[in-house]
């Protein structure tokens, strides 16, 4: 599934990669082994003792950063990490993004909006396979949803371009 979840990032030219949700890593882990030295890379996760795993298995480097954060406050944490300037490439969220608070979820799609690059992709991983595709529908132009049986439990991920 980590696998399948960055699948449509384009490592080659991407200046900056925002994981949403790292969890213990495994998406994380992922993304470190692809990444060009040039490119930036958060990974937020709001739980304490995951952003200790998390900067045990991935020590910050000039280019990775874990940071302790909540993605209600997704806007601010951009801003203050400079990323305004060229925007992000590729969102990648291991969140249930759909089941989150409205209010926390509309405020990581408006910092979505402000900070993913026209070419930019938003990534989302879910163990509800379809379930979610019209609400992804409702918020990117372009959704596709790529199954991925071979995970336990199977999966998916969606990947989205064009948010409105």
């Amino acid at each position: 599934m980590a696998r399948a979840g960055i699948r449509q990032a384009n490592f080659s030219s991407a200046r900056c990669i925002v994981e949403l949700g790292a969890g213990t890593g495994p998406i994380t882990a992922e993304i470190v082994k692809r990444l060009e030295a040039r490119t930036q890379f958060l990974a937020l996760e709001r739980d304490p003792d995951f952003v200790r795993v998390l900067n045990n298995r991935f020590p910050s480097s000039a280019n990775v950063r874990i940071l302790q954060a909540d993605v209600s406050h997704l806007d601010s944490i951009l801003n203050d990490q400079g990323i305004a300037q060229h925007g992000v490439d590729c969102f990648v969220s291991g969140l249930g993004t759909p089941s989150l608070p409205g209010s926390v979820r509309n405020s990581m799609f408006a910092a979505v909006k402000k900070y993913l690059r026209p070419d930019g992709i938003f990534s989302n991983i879910t163990e509800v396979p379809l379930y979610y595709l019209n609400f992804y529908k409702s918020i990117f132009e372009h959704v596709s949803f790529q199954f991925v049986a071979f995970n336990m439990p199977p999966g998916g991920v969606y990947h989205c371009r064009g948010i409105r």
